[in-house]
């Protein structure tokens, strides 16, 4: 545009300057050449101008990357200017309210940020009043630079802290432990995974060791909120510490060895008590502090650590989360979680439920799931997500993961609040005789998020290092067990060489032995410690003599 008005500029002053010398010529010079000359400069003016606006309207609306290429990131921030619009607003008209502001926390150590970036957009763009919105994200010191830089190109207008506290997570890792038996994965054995428990820690402030908030919300950073986080900032806990979500489809059985807290002197808790889940919570942090719901967790990992038996299983927060909260807690509606949308299949019970929520043959085959031989729906068929405020895409078929699936992704029930919106796949099936629209999880996901944006934040270090991982430990199984046979093999062979010396040995001593009975009549010598090599005394030769005389007259009287 500069160069545009430049070029403008340009016309009209060599237009006068031009003008005014042509005017100031020899008056001895004849009319026709002064107005030849006067043409010929109006027409290079002319030119010269035009060439200029015309480079200023190529730079403007050349295509992305033709003329000035810019990073990846700023392409990106330039495409995603429209985010600082939410429904038709800006940001900024809703307001700082930075006392009334909402603070809301995430946790990761993960370099592929798409999930992040999706939960916090989501979030923003279902916000009555974005503008109250801080989010802070707890992530490890050498990641902050990276999350920093990220997050303030694809969320422009969005408040995000980076925060991190090297001396804290060391102290969470002092109390995690892990055990082949317990069957969690093991890279979820890290202080990030615990940090939703030591979020007000986080926040304190490094200028007057306060924490700035007086509610905290944590999200998983694999959730799309459709609803407003508003509502839970400002919603009554009934004088408890903690607001979530209660579920009865998970007991509590599913995750702790009741048996084994018996065994501690912990016999409170019943098989059947429903869990409170953790995709999003909400905490008062002085009732937190009071209650030591901090330390209570640390004393569960201890017990955990010295205990012979393993307490819990298939998984390595959420069980010590469980026990510590308990039933002490307000419980959120059920719309504010709706888990499954990255499971590729349900469990045999969730299946049975499924298939007598009025879901019959033609409805099931019409959304293209399968069954296993035990019965087991495949993939995870996701019924809370019509009325849902909350989606969460737990599971390894996550939106962002499923091309690594060669499978169908799971289906959701389409939202209320995105009807307007239009789906690539969509399914119509009848359930208990009335019509219900299925949609693709991943689409709901997908709507929060560009593909360039999506390629932006992607880690392609990341993108074979599951599958590496798994190829290594495969040919480590193959040349642990080429290994295992070939020891087996020598083991053997040495076995072998040993009983073949030892039945030589034995056959040269039976060979020996039976050599002394035939010179001697008897078998092998006694060894020489055993041999008395002193003389015998008189009295004892004497009566050698008499005995040696006795058994020569018995030898002859036999004869």
């Amino acid at each position: 545009r500069l160069q545009i008005h430049s070029g403008l500029l340009l016309c009209t002053v060599r237009f006068h300057v031009g003008g005014a010398w042509l005017m100031a010529g020899d008056d001895g010079e004849k009319d026709s050449r002064r107005g030849r000359r006067w043409w010929v400069r109006r027409l290079l003016v002319a030119v010269s101008a035009l060439v200029s606006v015309a480079g200023g309207f190529v730079i403007l609306l050349a295509p992305d990357g033709s003329i000035h290429r810019a990073t990846r990131w700023e392409e990106a921030q330039r495409r995603d200017q429209s985010r600082h619009f939410v429904r038709g607003r800006r940001l900024e008209e809703s307001g700082d309210a930075k006392d009334n502001e909402i603070h809301v926390c995430l946790t990761s150590d993960d370099t592929d940020l798409r999930g992040l970036v999706v939960t916090i957009r989501s979030a923003v763009a279902s916000a009555r009043e974005p503008g109250r919105f801080h989010f802070h994200v707890v992530t490890l010191e050498t990641l902050v630079s990276l999350f920093k830089e990220a997050l303030k190109t694809h969320l422009p207008g969005v408040r995000v802290s980076v925060r991190h506290n090297a001396q804290l997570q060391r102290r969470i890792q002092s109390f995690i432990s892990f055990r082949e038996t317990s069957r969690a994965r093991r890279e979820l054995v890290t202080p990030l995974n615990f940090a939703p428990f030591y979020l007000h820690e986080f926040l304190v402030s490094k200028k007057n060791g306060k924490v700035p908030a007086e509610r905290i919300i944590y999200l998983d950073p694999d959730t799309v909120v459709l609803g407003d986080l508003a509502e839970l900032h400002a919603m009554d806990l009934q004088g408890h510490a903690i607001g979530a979500v209660k579920t009865c489809s998970q007991r509590l059985e599913d995750y702790v060895d009741l048996e084994a807290l018996t065994g501690l002197g912990f016999s409170q808790y019943s098989p059947s008590d429903c869990i409170p889940q953790r995709a999003v919570f909400v905490y008062d942090v002085q009732h937190w502090v009071q209650r030591n719901m901090t330390g209570t967790i640390e004393d569960w990992l201890l017990r955990y650590r010295s205990s012979t038996d393993d307490l819990w299983f298939d998984g390595v927060s959420l069980a010590p989360w469980i026990l510590a909260v308990g039933k002490d807690y307000a419980e959120l509606g059920e719309e504010w979680t709706c888990s499954g949308a990255g499971r590729d299949s349900m469990t045999v019970p969730e299946s049975k439920t499924l298939r007598r929520s009025g879901f019959d043959v033609a409805a099931l085959r019409a959304l293209g799931v399968q069954f296993s031989e035990y019965g087991r729906v495949q993939p995870y068929v996701v019924t809370c997500s019509a009325t849902a405020k909350l989606l969460h895409f737990n599971g390894g078929m996550r939106p962002w993961l499923v091309d690594r699936f060669n499978a169908l992704p799971p289906p959701c029930l389409a939202p209320q609040v995105l009807a307007a919106e239009e789906w690539k796949w969509m399914r119509r099936v009848k359930v208990y005789c009335e019509e219900s629209a299925f949609i693709a999880c991943q689409e709901i996901w997908w709507k929060h998020i560009s593909e360039e944006a999506a390629c932006d934040l992607k880690d392609f270090d990341k993108e074979w290092q599951e599958d590496e991982d798994k190829w290594t430990d495969h040919q480590m199984d193959d040349e642990d067990g080429k290994r295992a046979v070939e020891r087996e093999a020598r083991d053997k062979l040495a076995f072998d060489e040993q009983e073949k010396l030892r039945r030589e040995e034995e056959r040269l001593h039976e060979k020996r032995r039976e050599r002394f009975r035939y010179h001697w009549g008897a078998d092998e010598p006694l060894p020489s410690w055993k041999r008395r090599d002193k003389k015998p005394s008189k009295a004892r030769g004497a009566r050698a003599s008499d005995e040696g005389a006795r058994q020569e007259g018995s030898d002859d009287g036999a004869a």
